[in-house]
């Protein structure tokens, strides 16, 4: 969880689903405010208005993002929106169910709010997203 990072017009992280359909995050810990993938399709809660989709720097539709973050591998994801307020931000989860999904290097609105999640080793592209689970033998 980061909680509130105020009003969101953009948002940019690189996914890797590790099964289809999964929760991505919440802005407002609400599902009116989730992005997840459903039915191979990338889905926003109704109070959410996107009006750009890139992945891996191409324009895409909500279907092809979504068939794309399906496959397991890493993709960066971009999305434009109507500015919501984020009031309480949850990478993961859509506030009813939690994903099976790695994210790193989430940006917002341009790179005001930067999250990373690469503080050890890495092994895939970008990263591994999962460095705090996956702890490593100092000796």
């Amino acid at each position: 969880m980061v909680g509130n990072v105020g009003n969101v017009t953009s948002l940019e992280f690189y996914a890797k689903s590790l099964a289809a359909n999964q929760e991505i995050c919440t802005l407002a810990a609400s599902t009116a405010t989730a992005i997840t993938v459903v039915a191979d399709t990338l889905t926003f809660g109704g109070s959410l208005t996107v009006s750009a989709i890139t992945v891996d720097d191409v324009a895409k539709t909500a279907a092809q993002a979504g068939v794309l973050i399906n496959d397991g591998a890493w993709h960066k994801i971009s999305l434009t929106m109507t500015s919501i307020a984020a009031s309480n931000l949850k990478f993961g989860t859509d506030s009813s169910a939690f994903g099976n999904v790695r994210l790193d290097y989430v940006t917002v609105n341009g790179g005001t709010s930067v999250w990373t999640f690469d503080d050890g080793p890495q092994y895939g592209e970008p990263s591994d997203g999962d460095p705090v689970a996956v702890l490593e033998s100092l000796e």
